[in-house]
Order: structure tokens, then sequence, then C-alpha cells
């Protein structure tokens, strides 16, 4: 039962962590189009 708690977890952490670089990918974005306008 702690292995599949443990599973969920890191899953959970990596989906958090994919949420976060794109959100930091969408801004620079915007950072880089708002500089060049």
């Amino acid at each position: 039962m702690a292995n599949i708690y443990c599973y969920l977890f890191i899953m959970y952490s990596k989906s958090i962590f994919n949420v976060i670089f794109l959100i930091s990918t969408i801004i620079s974005i915007i950072d880089i189009r708002s500089a060049i306008v």
C-alpha cells in the first residue's frame, strides 16, 4: 500500500512540475513579445 502512495506522490509531483514549467515558459514568451513591442 505504501508503494502505491509513493507512486502517486511521484506522479503528482511530476505533474505539478510540468504545470510550473509550462506557466514559466508562457510567461517568458509573453515577456519576449512585450520586450520586442
